[in-house]
Order: structure tokens, then C-alpha cells, then sequence
């Protein structure tokens, strides 16, 4: 429900013309790729698509580590009986 309103508030603020990171990047986005054909840079965009690639993979597998850590403490805590309030606890800390 957060990803969904913080997503609305974004594309409102687009619409209204508001500056935010994602206009920003598709302005610089396009500025680069106006660069890459006026340049034939072509060597260039060939190396910040891979760095870009291996960003991304980098980043996703460790969302995936930190939310399997996550899951398997949250187990443990249910298995041990925690109180619910140890567990709501965790899971506001998580979402900050």
C-alpha cells in the first residue's frame, strides 16, 4: 500500500511539472544518448550498459540475501514464541 501511494504522489507530481528523480534521469538519460549518436561513442555506451547491468544484479541478489535473513529471523522468532509485539516491533524497524 506505501509503494502504491508513494508511486501516485510521484506521478501526480510529474503532471503537475514538480522536478523528480525520475524526470531528472530520463532528461539525463536522453542528453546521454544524444551524446552517444553526435559522438559514436559507441564504446562508451557499450561499457555503461554493462556497468549498468551488473549494478542491477549486484543490488537484486542483495535485496534477495537481506529479505531471505529477514524471513528466516522472522521464523525463528515465531517458532520461539515471541510476543507479537517483539515481531510488530522488528517489522516497523524493517520498513524504515
Amino acid at each position: 500500500a506505501i509503494h502504491l501511494v508513494y508511486h501516485r504522489r510521484l506521478f501526480q507530481g510529474e503532471k503537475a511539472g514538480a522536478p523528480t528523480w525520475r524526470s531528472t534521469m530520463i532528461r539525463t538519460r536522453g542528453r546521454w544518448a544524444e551524446h552517444v549518436f553526435e559522438t559514436s561513442g559507441w564504446l562508451y555506451a557499450v561499457q555503461t550498459m554493462r556497468n549498468q547491468l551488473t549494478y542491477t544484479s549486484a543490488m537484486a541478489s542483495t535485496t534477495v540475501s537481506l529479505f531471505t535473513l529477514t524471513v528466516g529471523f522472522l521464523w525463528q522468532c515465531l517458532r520461539a514464541e515471541f510476543s507479537w509485539q517483539t515481531l510488530l516491533r522488528f517489522g516497523c524497524v524493517a520498513m524504515l
